[in-house]
């Protein structure tokens, strides 16, 4: 394996994604390229209501951007600090628009993909997999690893 592909919501840093793609980048001797997926699709969302006419509340886009920013900077800090601190080559990519739409994109240059199971860029709680990570097994152009909420150690993969 050369290239191991780590998915992020942006806002959302999970540190056992982490965990499992610096053990497996260390067995391989791989890199590590993070992806921090910033879904802009919220931004048509903030509509507002004034006479009964709705309206566009371009500040309340502005505000969450600027939230966003700030949670996506240090969620990139918190990866890059496990990165180095493990010794392991890494790299970043910070994608905006449509998740499932730029993971696809990036699976293309990559050996494999790790997800957390509970990634879905949308606020509802699934019981069982979520439509999003059904997108990306059935259309991602390499192998997926859907990990469990909780890491687990492990001596090989199969």
């Amino acid at each position: 394996m050369k290239k191991i592909l780590a998915v992020y919501d942006g806002t959302k840093y999970s540190e056992h994604t982490t965990r499992y793609a610096l053990e497996m980048a260390k067995a391989d001797k791989a890199m590590v390229l993070g992806v921090f997926i910033h879904d802009m699709r919220y931004s048509n969302m903030a509509y507002g209501y004034a006479w009964d006419m709705p309206y566009i509340d371009y500040s309340a886009i502005d505000e969450a951007q600027e939230e966003d920013k700030k949670k996506i900077s240090l969620n990139i800090e918190l990866f890059k600090r496990a990165c180095t601190e493990q010794g392991v080559q890494h790299k970043i990519h910070l994608d905006k628009g449509v998740p499932v739409q730029e993971i696809l994109r990036e699976s293309a240059f990559a050996d494999v993909l790790i997800i957390d199971s509970h990634i879905s860029f949308f606020s509802f709680r699934e019981k069982n997999i979520s439509p999003f990570l059904k997108d990306v097994l059935a259309d991602a152009h390499c192998p997926v690893l859907i990990i469990p909420n909780k890491y687990h150690y492990f001596d090989n993969l199969l």
